[in-house]
């Protein structure tokens, strides 16, 4: 069941650190978009593993935005996915995401409400399982990393302290209801536990045009149930974020660090949980840097460069150092389209020493309203 718990939602760790860290020292015009879109951006990946496998995965996400008024937003996302390669091959739509924000201009408060929608597909046969282990793997950061996963309601809050003209606080807090679902076909219902999500930092204003933040999330998950039996404890976990960004004129400069680590778990046997002998989670390293570049009125290239490690443990993908070049070109076709595309090229070696190499191709469009 360890696996089963890796594919728990980050999303709103994401969306509170951007909250929280890039947000805040900005107009309330970035909190609240007061311009509506929507996007498509079909992306195909592919890994290669020497003297192994081959995973791949064609994926159609499709995200409307749509703000309400000036202080309040609604967003819809969806996706069908392919996966293919040696792994059996799984194909459907995913769970439909819907989220409301609503900001408190007064106290500085970002109030969100977030539900998964229980529409993607589930009870897995033994191979299909299998092959919804392999994409759920934080390693290959498939755009699409699971089809379904039961109904979820996540209500929660960040907070802006302002303490001068150059820094300003965060503080945020969420809680997860995560409802039951049935992964296998031929077990019970699996009721992950409930997630309580804590995070914290800062962001400072260096000079005119650059900023440095600072965040630190810590997630509490509840034990897993199967069945009604309670059969697995995660183990906590804590991201910690430190970016670095600067404006040159028109163009940006970003730079990210991030480490993630999950504390021991405990593991069902004999009817009692147990702690795992082993950590079998690995520690994260990720250090990921982007330059965005406008080459002319209606053409936008980020240049991105990435560093992932993954450090030693019982798991099969650990002990892994992966590198990444890339370009995401953004052509605008008018000032309501633009067609965005994306080619990453990735390398590394796994436990052991072997190669691992990775391909993501990808072209869309943004319709802005």
């Amino acid at each position: 069941m360890t696996k089963m718990n890796s594919v728990k939602s980050t999303g709103l760790c994401v969306l509170m650190f951007w909250t929280v860290t890039s947000g805040l020292s900005r107009t309330d015009d970035d909190i609240i978009r007061r311009q509506g879109f929507v996007s498509a951006l079909p992306v195909y990946q592919t890994w290669t593993i020497k003297d192994g496998d081959r995973y791949s995965e064609f994926s159609s996400p499709v995200m409307l935005y749509v703000p309400l008024s000036r202080v309040s937003s609604v967003m819809l996302r969806g996706a069908r996915a392919n996966t293919g390669g040696d792994a059996r091959s799984l194909s459907g739509f995913t769970d439909a995401q819907l989220g409301l924000t609503y900001h408190l201009e007064k106290y500085n408060v970002v109030f969100s409400l977030n539900v998964n929608v229980p529409s993607g597909i589930n009870e897995f046969d033994q191979d299909e399982f299998g092959t919804s282990l392999v994409i759920s793997n934080t390693l290959f950061n498939f755009q699409v990393p699971n089809f379904g996963q039961g109904f979820n309601v996540t209500p929660g809050f960040v907070w802006a302290i302002p303490v001068s003209n150059t820094l300003v606080l965060g503080l945020g807090a969420s809680y997860q209801y995560r409802g039951s679902f049935k992964p296998l076909a031929e077990l019970d219902d699996y009721d992950p536990g409930d997630e309580i999500l804590l995070t914290g930092g800062f962001d400072v204003r260096m000079g005119e045009t650059s900023t440095l933040s600072v965040d630190m999330i810590f997630t509490s998950y509840g034990r897993d149930k199967l069945g009604g039996d309670v059969v697995f404890g995660s183990g906590s976990k804590i991201v910690a974020n430190v970016q670095f960004r600067k404006d040159l004129n028109l163009n940006e400069l970003r730079v990210l660090a991030r480490y993630r680590t999950l504390s021991k778990s405990d593991i069902a046997y004999g009817g009692i949980l147990v702690p795992e002998q082993d950590k079998v989670a690995p520690n994260q390293f990720e250090l990921l840097a982007s330059y965005r570049a406008r080459l002319r009125e209606t053409l936008f290239i980020n240049f991105l460069a990435e560093a992932r490690f993954f450090e030693e443990s019982p798991d099969l993908f650990s002990s892994v150092s992966l590198f990444a070049v890339g370009i995401a070109p953004e052509f605008s076709l008018s000032s309501d389209l633009t067609l965005p595309a994306r080619l990453k090229l990735q390398a590394g070696s796994l436990k052991g020493g072997r190669s691992v190499l990775g391909v993501e191709l990808g072209a869309g469009l943004r319709l802005s309203f």
